[in-house]
């Protein structure tokens, strides 16, 4: 692992112990995850979400209705909010998309950026 891979899992495991997350299993679906979502790199990506409505129509048909691209439509922190995690967590109808992430997931991420 390069260095940044193994202060990227260090920054995940003290995150953990800071916020009492202390089951294993819970800890290995926290480390798999970035590996999954990064392509096995464990290196940070970009994502751009700046989906237009017809995008959001386009890439996201079974998720998103007309009303939602329309509302939507070129408001990143929105569609991750109200449309990928409300999908993501398999459930529709949660009510997750109007809060913040994670702590777990805000520091990780704070840390890349940085």
């Amino acid at each position: 692992m390069t260095q940044q891979q193994v202060e990227g899992v260090d920054a995940l495991l003290n995150d953990s112990a800071e916020f009492s997350v202390n089951d294993p299993r819970h800890i290995a679906n926290i480390l798999a995850t970035p590996v999954i979502e990064t392509g096995n790199t464990f290196q940070p990506i970009v994502e751009n979400l700046n989906y237009s409505e017809q995008g959001l129509r386009n890439t996201f048909p079974k998720y998103v209705s007309p009303a939602d691209a329309k509302a939507y439509a070129r408001q990143p922190q929105k569609i991750v909010l109200s449309i990928i995690w409300r999908h993501s967590s398999g459930n529709p109808n949660s009510t997750r998309g109007s809060s913040k992430p994670s702590p777990v997931w805000c520091s990780a991420h704070r840390r890349k950026r940085t």
